[in-house]
């Protein structure tokens, strides 16, 4: 298997303020044919994922950037207010 580059940070998740809770989100930075190459080896059962390694995988650290930017958080945080009712659509 290929060498990946693994960013892990602690996010704190406070969806009920009574019940903060802090994690580490392990992230991968891989080219798209690594990552393509990666999830084909774990659907045939070529690749069993360890415990450690990443779930998330973005394809550049600009990518990845882009995620955390303010204007996204912002948009998140707007989503989450809305709950799941706002994921359908009206039609």
């Amino acid at each position: 298997m290929n060498q990946y580059l693994i960013i892990a940070f602690d996010t704190e998740t406070n969806r009920d303020p009574e019940d903060r809770v802090k994690r580490t989100l392990k992230v991968g930075i891989a080219s798209y044919d690594q990552m393509k190459a990666r999830t084909l080896a774990v659907a045939r059962g070529e690749h069993v994922p360890a415990k450690g390694e990443p779930q998330v995988w973005f394809t550049s650290t600009e990518s990845f950037a882009k995620v955390l930017s303010e204007n996204h958080r912002q948009l998140e945080v707007l989503l989450a207010g809305l709950g799941s009712e706002s994921a359908s659509a009206d039609r």
